[in-house]
This record gives structure tokens, sequence and C-alpha cells, in this order.
């Protein structure tokens, strides 16, 4: 099992109160008063923080990574890609123009892209509710993703599924799961018919940490761990339970 902490992964954007602020007009920015300001500035000085926590935590006790610089391209590509494809779902969720209720994972980028990037063609991966991230890791189409985002027959499940059951058998996506820790033993379901077949194939299934106190998350493992299944288990760890901060 891999757990991944938002609190080490390198920030992609500064803050958004920050961007929304500093892409004023100077007059503009006079006028949001001492506040805005001040919360500008909050904001930048956390964004630096992290990135020198992250910085350090990539430099002690790591073996180097030796990424090509095209790698590195395609991976902030697909992190900024996900973060502005929120934005967006973000924006015509407030409008009412998508049915249903909506998850994002913006702060979450690095999760998803990161280990999609290190899986083959031939992998699949289990999503979670807030799995944008990971399926455009996969390979998958924005332009279908959000064409299911606001239910549209054009989208990957015909509008049927919607943000919260997005899928993609093509692109090795076994889909999104509204539940919980309910793509925990979908998983493994799907890792056992690779072992079976005896592919050269591994499954990650992603889930948060809150889905870790469902009773489907240790039997799950246990199963996984006595049939020696391949899969990898990658534990979001972003300190929610569903939409509730843990704190």
């Amino acid at each position: 099992i891999y757990t991944l902490s938002l609190h080490d992964a390198l920030p992609i954007y500064k803050s958004d109160i920050y961007n929304e602020h500093m892409s004023k007009p100077a007059d503009d920015q006079m006028k949001t008063g001492q506040n805005a300001g001040t919360r500008g500035r909050v904001m930048k000085a956390q964004h630096a923080k992290i990135t020198d926590k992250a910085r350090s935590a990539t430099t002690q006790g790591a073996a180097p990574m030796n990424i090509s610089k095209t790698k590195l391209e395609e991976l902030y590509l697909k992190m900024a890609q996900t973060r502005r494809f929120e934005e967006t779902a973000a924006r015509l969720f407030t409008e009412g123009k998508v049915h249903g209720t909506a998850h994002f994972c913006i702060g979450e980028e690095a999760t998803g892209v990161g280990v999609c990037s290190a899986l083959a063609k031939e992998d699949l991966i289990a999503q979670t509710h807030r799995g944008h991230n990971q399926a455009i890791g996969k390979g998958m189409s924005i332009d279908l993703m959000m064409a299911e985002f606001l239910g549209k027959e054009s989208g990957y499940c015909h509008g049927r599924g919607g943000c919260m059951h997005i899928a993609d058998w093509s692109s090795g996506s076994l889909g999104a799961n509204g539940i919980v820790g309910g793509g925990i033993p979908i998983a493994v379901g799907a890792a056992f018919a690779q072992h079976y077949r005896q592919l050269d194939a591994i499954t990650a299934c992603f889930f948060g940490d809150g889905a870790s106190n469902q009773g489907a998350f240790h039997e799950a493992l246990n199963l996984a761990s006595v049939w020696k299944l391949p899969i990898l288990f990658v534990c979001v760890n972003n300190y929610y339970a569903m939409s509730t901060h843990l704190g």
C-alpha cells in the first residue's frame, strides 16, 4: 500500500485567492482593501513554505530520479489540465448546468497524474469520486469527460454516469465510484482476473484515507495479500472523510 500525503506534494499553482487578487489591475487591487491584500500575502507565504518542504522531502534520504524534461512537461501539462477542467466544472456546477452533485480534487492533481504516469496502457485503475486527476493521468479525453459531467449523450457513459461514475475500458479505467471505498473490492477482483489470466499488468486502486475504516478495505487487502495479486493500493491522504475534514 502506497500513501500519498498532500502536504508533501509540490503545488502547481499559488492560492486561488492570491491569483485572483494579483491578476487585477493595480487600482482594483487597492480597492479590494487591506484584507484581500493580507490574504494574498499569507497565501503566497504558505505556498513558499509548502514548496520548500516538498523540495526538502525529495532531497533527503531519497534516491535521485532521472526524469526527462519531456516527461516533466507531460506531467505538468496533465496536472494543469486537471486544475483547469475542475475550475470550469465547478463554475458550471454553481451555474446550475450540472445535474446531481460534484466532487473535485483541486490540490490533489499530482497524486493521480504521478501514479498513472508510471502505469502501462494495459494496466487498470479504480478511481475515487474525486478521480478527475486519475482519469486524465490515465489518458482519458477531457472533452468526453466534460460531456459526461454535463450529462450529454456524447460523454463516456452517454451522460448516465455523471461526475462520480466516469469510466472507459479502452483507457484502462474501471470507473469512478460514488461509494466511499466502493472501488477497492472491484480493483481486487480486476487484479485477480489479471493474475488468473497470467497477464503482464497490474491494477492501481485509489482511495482516500477516509475509506480506510470501511470493512471492504480490510477484506480486500487481506485477499490481495493472501492471493499475492498484482495490485497497487494508493491512499490519497487528503485528511477528508467524504467531505468533512478530519481535523
